[in-house]
C-alpha cells in the first residue's frame, strides 16, 4: 500500500468518525425538548454516512490483498468502521419519517424514537470513540513502515507521531481558523515535520467539516534506484508542549544543593586537569580524570566514580569541575562537532523529598537536556505531547515516576547523532532509595558511546560492587597538598600567627603540619578545626595551648562534633541544643520549605503564645535586620558552626541549614540525641531559666509570628515581589500538622491555625499588598498566557504537590 492510499483511507475514516460525532450531537438535540434540529437534516447526514461507508469499504477491499501487517491493521479498523456506519444508518432510518411534510408531531415522534434507541446509540458512540483513539496508532504504524522503506539511505526513521484531535480542528475551522496540522513527526535528528491531507482526497459533503491540510510528495533518485520521499511541511504554533513539559520537570530547589556547596579553595583540585604536575598523584593508583574526559571510548567505560570518606571534598570537586571551562574543553575532544549537553544533579540528604529521590534526579537531568534541545520533548514524552496538542491535557502537568523513567530510557536509547550528553551526579549515598537500582540506571545510561557520567559517593557497598570496573579515584589519596594549602592560607597566614612566628620561629609550620597530619584527607575536618584554632588565636592562646588543642581534637568527624559541642559553656550548650532540635525537627516535618532566619529568631523565644497576642504589624526593616543579625550571632556561638546561615538563588531571604550531612548523622546516633535533648528537658541543668521546651510548639508558634510580622512590597512599587512568601509560609504551616505530636496538634487546631487564618486574611485584604482582581488584570495580565501574577503563582505552587487550586482565587474570607 502506498503512503497516498494509506492517507486516503485514514482520512476517510477520520471523516466518518467526525460525521458520526456530529450525528450523535444532533440526535441528542432532537431528543431534548425545544430542539431546532430538523429530521430532514438528519436524513441528509444519514445519506452521507451511507456514501462514506461505501467508499471506505471499496478502499480497504481493493487495498487488502497487497497489504503488509501494519496496513492490514488499518484495513481492519476500516472494516469495523464500515460495520459501525451500517449500524448507525439503520438507527437513523428507523428514526426518521419518510413523509416529505414534517410537522411538530413528526419531530416529537423522532425524539421518542431517539429515546427508545438511546442505549444502542450510546454503544455506537463508545465504539466510534475507541476507533478514533486507534486511528493515530494504525496510521503511525503504516507511515513509519513507509518512511523506513523510502528513507533507508538517510536512516532517519520515525520515532514518534503526535496526533491533533480532529474534533478540535473541526471546531477551529468552524470559527474561521485555518488549521493545517494532522500529525507531527519526530525524527532522530530532532526535526519536526507535519503529515497533511493529500490534495486529491475528497472532503466530506458537510462544509462544516472542511480542512485546509496540504501535503506534497516528490520522487527523488537515491543511489542507483529511486525512492518515494515524502516532503512534509514543518508545523508551527505547537512548540508550547515542550515548555509545558519543562515547567513540569522543574521544581523548587532543583539546583539548591549545588549552590550551597562552598567554592573550592584557591588553586586546589588542579591535579584533576594535569595529573603530571602535582606531587600528591605520583605514587597513587587512580585513573586520571582529565584523560578520561577526552577519550572517545575509554577502556574502563563511560562512567567515572569519585569515591571518598565523608567530608573529603567530593561535592566540592564536582562543583569545581562543572564550573571550570576546562571541563567543556576536555569533553569537546570526545564530542567532536556534536552538540555537548552537560546535565547535573546533586543529591541532598538534608533537603526536600525531591532533592534526595529518584524522581528529583530524573527531573533535573531531563530538564537540562530539554533546555539545550527543546524539540526532543516529543521523543522523550510522546504520549504527554500527544495529549497536550490534542487538547486532552490542560492545566498543571504532574509527571509520574513511571513517566520520568520512560522518558529517561527514551533519551539514552535514542540520543541524536549530533549530540553528546555528560551527566554529573553527586552524592549517590545521600539518595533515599535503592542504591543498586540507581547505580544500574547510571551504568545502563553510559552503555551508549554518546553518554558519559561523572558520579560520586562514599564507598558504600552497592557503589563498590557496581562501579568496581569503572575508572575511579579516592579523594583522600589525592588532597593532602590541597589541605596543606588551605591550612596555610587560613591559619598559617593569619596576621596573629604571623606575629607569633616572629617571636617563635618555626611554630607556624609545626602547627600546620600537625593539623594536616591529623586530617587524614578529610577536608571538612580541616575546615572546622581551622575555624576553632582561629578563634583561639583571636583569644591570644599561646602556641603550646594551640598544639595541645590540636592533639585533643579527634580525627573522626562525629567525635569532633561531640568534642566541639561539649567544650562550650553550659548556657551555650542549652541554646545550641534548642537550635539543633528545632532545625532537625524542621528537616523531618517541613523540609519542603526553608527555615528562615527570621522564623528562627521567633522560635528561640520562650513564650509560645506570644504570637497569639501580638498585633498584625510588619517589622521595620532595621528591626528585622537586627533580629536576624543577633540570631545568626547566637547560632554561631552555640552551635560551633554545625548550623549555618545560608543564602541560595531564588530565596528572598537567608535561611538556616546544617553545615554538612554528617552533622545530621551525628545527631541521629544512639546516645547523642539523648544527650542533646537532655539539656532542654532537665530543670537541674537549665537552672532558673528553665521552661518546658518543645521543638514542635516552637516551630508552629514561630511560623505564625513570622507570618504576622512580614514586611511585604506594595504591589504597585517596583522591586522584588515577596507576595509569594505568604503562600509558602502558609503551606509550611499546613505541612507541619500531620507530623505534630498529639498534644501540640490540639493546640495547633485550637489556637494557632485560627491565628494563621487571621494573618493570611489580613494580608490578603490589604490593598497595598494585593491588588483587586480588576487592578491586577489591568496592570499585570500576561498577554501571551492570559494569566495574572497570582494565577501564575498558584500554578507554580501546584508544582509543589501541596496546593491544589485550579482557578484564580477571589477575595473571600479564609
Amino acid at each position: 500500500m502506498e503512503a497516498f492510499a494509506a492517507l486516503g483511507l485514514a482520512a476517510n475514516i477520520a471523516q466518518f468518525l467526525e460525521l458520526g460525532a456530529k450525528i450523535f450531537k444532533n440526535a441528542k438535540e432532537i431528543k431534548d425538548a425545544g430542539s431546532t434540529v430538523s429530521t430532514s437534516h438528519l436524513a441528509t447526514l444519514a445519506a452521507d454516512i451511507d456514501d462514506l461507508s461505501s467508499g471506505i469499504r471499496h478502499q480497504y477491499t481493493s487495498l487488502l490483498p497487497n497489504s503488509h501487517s501494519e496496513e492490514k491493521a488499518l484495513c481492519d479498523l476500516a472494516s469495523r468502521c464500515s460495520e459501525a456506519a451500517d449500524d448507525l444508518t439503520a438507527v437513523l432510518k428507523s428514526t426518521i419519517q419518510s413523509s416529505s411534510k414534517k410537522t411538530t408531531w413528526d419531530s416529537t415522534v423522532a425524539a421518542l424514537r431517539m429515546i427508545w434507541h438511546q442505549d444502542r446509540i450510546n454503544a455506537l458512540g463508545e465504539r466510534l470513540s475507541e476507533y478514533r483513539g486507534q486511528l493515530t496508532l494504525r496510521l503511525l504504524m503504516v507511515l513509519n513502515k513507509q518512511q523506513s522503506r523510502g528513507l533507508e539511505s538517510v536512516r532517519d526513521d520515525i520515532v514518534e507521531v503526535i496526533s491533533v484531535n480532529i474534533r478540535d480542528l473541526v471546531a477551529a475551522v468552524g470559527q474561521g481558523k485555518d488549521e493545517t496540522i494532522a500529525a507531527i513527526f519526530k525524527t532522530r535528528s530532532g526535526s519536526s515535520t507535519a503529515i497533511s491531507r493529500p490534495a486529491g482526497l475528497n472532503p466530506t459533503k458537510d462544509d462544516s467539516l472542511r480542512t485546509s491540510i496540504t501535503y506534497t510528495h516528490d520522487t527523488e533518485a537515491t543511489g542507483s534506484g529511486s525512492a518515494d520521499v515524502a516532503r512534509f511541511q514543518t508545523v508551527t504554533g505547537i512548540e508550547n508542549y515542550g515548555q509545558k513539559i519543562m515547567d513540569a520537570l522543574h521544581f523548587r530547589g532543583i539546583s539548591e544543593r549545588r549552590s550551597t556547596i562552598l567554592p573550592a579553595h584557591e588553586e586546589t583540585f588542579e591535579w584533576v586537569w594535569d595529573d603530571s604536575s602535582h606531587p600528591d598523584v605520583k605514587d597513587v593508583k587512580w585513573d586520571p580524570l582529565g584523560t578520561w574526559l577526552r577519550e572517545s571510548n575509554p577502556a574502563k567505560g563511560m562512567c567515572y566514580w569519585t569515591s571518598g570518606k565523608a567530608g573529603s571534598g567530593k561535592s566540592s570537586l564536582l562543583k569545581y569541575a562543572q564550573q571550570d571551562p576546562r571541563l567543556a574543553a576536555y569533553l569537546r575532544d570526545w564530542a567532536g562537532s556534536a552538540q555537548l549537553v552537560i546535565s547535573s544533579f546533586y543529591f541532598w540528604y538534608a533537603g526536600t523529598d525531591l532533592q534526595k529521590s529518584h524522581a528529583g534526579l530524573l527531573r533535573a537531568l531531563l530538564l537540562d537536556v530539554l533546555n539545550s534541545r527543546p524539540d526532543m520533548a516529543a521523543v522523550l514524552f510522546p504520549d504527554i505531547c500527544r495529549a497536550i496538542i490534542s487538547g486532552r491535557l490542560e492545566g498543571f502537568l504532574e509527571l509520574s515516576l513511571w513517566e520520568l523513567k520512560a522518558a529517561f530510557s527514551n533519551l539514552v536509547r535514542s540520543v541524536p547523532h549530533d549530540m553528546r550528553i555528560f551527566f554529573i551526579v553527586d552524592g549517590i549515598d545521600e539518595y533515599v532509595g535503592d542504591y543498586n537500582e540507581l547505580c544500574k540506571l547510571l551504568l545502563e545510561a553510559t552503555a551508549s558511546t554518546s553518554v558519559k557520567a561523572l558520579v560520586s559517593s562514599r564507598p558504600i557497598s552497592a557503589c563498590c560492587d557496581r562501579f568496581r570496573h569503572c575508572p575511579s579515584l579516592r579523594m583522600q589519596d589525592l588532597t593532602r597538598h590541597d589541605i596543606q594549602r588551605y591550612v596555610t592560607d587560613n591559619l598559617g597566614n593569619h596576621h596573629l600567627m604571623t606575629k607569633m612566628e616572629k617571636i617563635e620561629p618555626g611554630v607556624t609550620i609545626k602547627i600546620v603540619d600537625e593539623v594536616v597530619d591529623r586530617a587524614s584527607g578529610v577536608f571538612l575536618w580541616i575546615v572546622l578545626v581551622v575555624r576553632n584554632l582561629v578563634l583561639r588565636l583571636q583569644n591570644y592562646d599561646s602556641s603550646a595551648t594551640l598544639l595541645k588543642e590540636v592533639a585533643r581534637l579527634p580525627p573522626d568527624l562525629e567525635k569532633l562534633y561531640g568534642h566541639m559541642l561539649s567544650s562550650m559553656s553550659k548556657e551555650n550548650q542549652i541554646l545550641g541544643s534548642k537550635f539543633l532540635q528545632m532545625l532537625l525537627r524542621h528537616m523531618e516535618i517541613g523540609c519542603n520549605y526553608p527555615f528562615t532566619l527570621l522564623q528562627l529568631s521567633f522560635a528561640e523565644e520562650n513564650d509560645y503564645e506570644a504570637c497569639l497576642k501580638t498585633p498584625f504589624k510588619a517589622l521595620a526593616a532595621e528591626v528585622s535586620e537586627w533580629r536576624c543579625e543577633a540570631t545568626a550571632g547566637r547560632l554561631r556561638a552555640s552551635c560551633c558552626g554545625l548550623c549555618e546561615v545560608q543564602n541560595s538563588p531564588g530565596q528572598s531571604e537567608p535561611w538556616v541549614g546544617f553545615f554538612h550531612r554528617t552533622v545530621v548523622e551525628f545527631l541521629q546516633l544512639d546516645g547523642v540525641w539523648e544527650k542533646v535533648t537532655l539539656l532542654t528537658s532537665n530543670p537541674s541543668l537549665t537552672h532558673s531559666s528553665y521552661f518546658e521546651f518543645d521543638a514542635d510548639l516552637a516551630l508552629v508558634s514561630s511560623s505564625v509570628a513570622e507570618l504576622k510580622a512580614m514586611a511585604l512590597q506594595p504591589w504597585h512599587r517596583k522591586g522584588p515581589d515577596k507576595s509569594s512568601d505568604i503562600f509558602l509560609r502558609m503551606l509550611r504551616m499546613l505541612g507541619y500538622e500531620k507530623h505534630l505530636n498529639e498534644r501540640v496538634r490540639l493546640a495547633y487546631h485550637d489556637r494557632y491555625l485560627n491565628e494563621m487564618r487571621r494573618a493570611v486574611t489580613y494580608h490578603w485584604h490589604n490593598p497595598e499588598i494585593f491588588p483587586s482582581p480588576e487592578q491586577e488584570a489591568a496592570a499585570f495580565c500576561n498577554k501571551k498566557t492570559g494569566k495574572t501574577p497570582v494565577r501564575e503563582l498558584i500554578v507554580n505552587l501546584k508544582g509543589t504537590g501541596q496546593y491544589n487550586v485550579a482557578t484564580k482565587p477571589v477575595r473571600v474570607e479564609l
